[in-house]
């Protein structure tokens, strides 16, 4: 689901800098498209070696940035909603078992996402352009005061990353 690359490219300075595996790929067009979709997987303990995934449907995400003097902190929420699918023979009776499982997946969410930014940070390859929401907020700000001054700013900047996930079947998986 998504972009179908086996990788993407990062660009810094008009240079290739790195690349963002197919797994972060798959993250970063979850998060940077305008409509949610793809899958969320882990592995669960309910079944053990098999993979419980939620195929996202809905859902919706904001980023920003923020600057509290020379600390900035990027700001990504996201909110996905789908079916959970696989894991045959997992049987989600309860409320309790479906909250475990739906924390669980938002966890695993929100690593994925900071593995995607600490990868950009790393690369100093500002895929979202928390550089150019940063402008727009506050042009005097002093990480913008030239493009390498921004690069190292961001790959300063602290991540915080908020992720909430909605389940919508009970039941047997498929």
């Amino acid at each position: 689901f998504g972009l179908n690359h086996s990788g993407l490219a990062l660009f810094s300075r008009r240079r290739l800098v790195g690349w963002l595996s197919e797994e972060q790929v798959a993250v970063f067009g979850r998060v940077k498209r305008g409509y949610p979709e793809g899958v969320v997987s882990m592995l669960t303990d309910l079944v053990p070696g098999r993979l419980l995934s939620l195929h996202v449907t809905s859902g919706s995400k904001k980023y920003w940035i923020t600057s509290e003097g020379d600390n900035l902190t990027l700001h990504l929420q996201e909110t996905v909603g789908g079916e959970l699918v696989e894991a045959a023979g997992v049987t989600i009776t309860s409320p309790t078992e479906l909250g475990r499982l739906e924390r669980a997946l938002e966890k695993k969410e929100e690593e994925n996402i900071r593995d995607v930014l600490r990868t950009m940070q790393e690369l100093r390859a500002d895929a979202f352009g928390f550089g150019e929401l940063l402008r727009r907020k506050d042009p005097g700000n002093p990480a913008l005061a030239d493009a390498d001054t921004w690069r190292e700013a961001y790959a300063r900047a602290k991540v915080d990353v908020k992720v909430r996930v909605r389940a919508r079947n009970r039941g047997f998986t498929k």
